[in-house]
């Protein structure tokens, strides 16, 4: 009786393991199965070797993401080979997920689109031809994630190149770094509530930080060193918050590097807000060493930290924009306010 109850339990056990399993089919996959072209559903993947693409592999990405799908790549590379299309891996859909490995030599590293709500965690993101990482829908989240070297942006937030729509709402960066961009380190291109913290630029070929349109976005907490140009800029849009940032070194020819007129300096600053953007916050910032100038050739440079653009005709202050409790050298300052110079 008691062999006959054993095999009773079993075969039960294998039968509930087997219905799991049977369950669970869809969430595991082994990973050298993965190949360049690769589309993944909803489940859970791990990679466990790099991946490398190649011109004859089949796909315009290395890999696509579709919604509910979860991939770690355990550390490892994936390789566009610096394919002149192949992006590198495309989240789609809702709620999809990719941590813990590198993306590079792709055309766009990794881009978040579909109905959002995707996260991406732990990647470096480097060598891509144009961004790092594209952002072309709402509530995602990039959490302590590196976009460098790459030939334009390392975040950019926004406008979907295909319909050219604004579709880049609420999405959160925490625990970010953007290094050696050709452009910009983080581009927000128009969105709302969109929220950048705890987040660094350095050596960027334009700006740090830039709002180009929008409203209701923040930077805070962060940090921008040696950009070419300023180190946070709102160009267009009205309500962004600027908190508790530090600002430095910007305005940087050095910087510059190989780019030509019109990307070297001719008039910037630390931080600033251009003419026409209107109710912005900019609090408890500290700013230091950022050089502006005022004409193409800039011999001499002056050190601009603060500098408000909005102007009205006999040149005095006409700003909506709130400067609050901001610091030059540890000093409170307020903005210059003078009308800068367009070549």
């Amino acid at each position: 009786m008691k062999h006959s109850a054993n095999c009773k339990y079993a075969k039960r056990m294998a039968l509930v393991t087997a219905i799991l399993l049977f369950g669970m089919g869809m969430f595991f996959s082994q990973a050298e199965a993965f190949k360049c072209g690769d589309t993944l559903a909803r489940g859970h993947y791990k990679l466990t070797e790099d991946l490398t693409c190649f011109s004859t592999d089949p796909g315009d990405s290395a890999l696509i993401l579709e919604g509910g799908a979860n991939l770690d790549l355990n550390g490892n590379t994936v390789d566009c080979n610096n394919d002149d299309k192949r992006e590198g891996i495309v989240l789609e859909g809702r709620n999809a997920k990719v941590r813990n490995g590198t993306i590079t030599n792709c055309y766009n590293g990794v881009v978040i689109t579909g109905d959002g709500h995707h996260k991406v965690s732990q990647l470096i993101v480097e060598n891509s031809n144009r961004e790092g990482i594209i952002v072309v829908s709402d509530y995602n989240q990039l959490i302590n994630t590196e976009s460098m070297n790459n030939g334009r942006r390392g975040f950019y937030i926004g406008i979907d190149d295909d319909d050219d729509q604004v579709i880049a709402d609420d999405n959160n960066l925490v625990n970010c770094l953007a290094k050696d961009n050709g452009r910009h380190g983080f581009l927000i291109d128009g969105g709302i509530d969109n929220k950048i913290i705890s987040s660094a630029a350095f050596d960027n070929g334009n700006q740090g930080f830039l709002i180009d349109g929008g409203n209701n976005n923040k930077i805070k907490n962060s940090a921008a060193f040696d950009s070419c140009r300023d180190g946070i800029e709102i160009k267009k849009g009205n309500d962004n918050s600027l908190i508790n940032n530090y600002v430095a070194d910007n305005g940087n020819p050095d910087t510059c590097g190989d780019f030509s007129y019109p990307y070297l300096p001719w008039f910037y600053a630390g931080i600033d807000i251009t003419d026409g953007a209107e109710e912005n916050i900019v609090i408890n910032n500290r700013t230091s060493g950022n050089l502006g100038c005022d004409k193409v050739d800039c011999v001499d440079v002056p050190e601009r930290n603060l500098l408000d653009e909005n102007v009205d005709g006999e040149g005095y202050c006409d700003s909506t924009n709130r400067w609050i409790n901001n610091r030059v050298d540890g000093e409170r300052a307020e903005p210059e306010c003078v009308v800068a110079f367009v070549p």
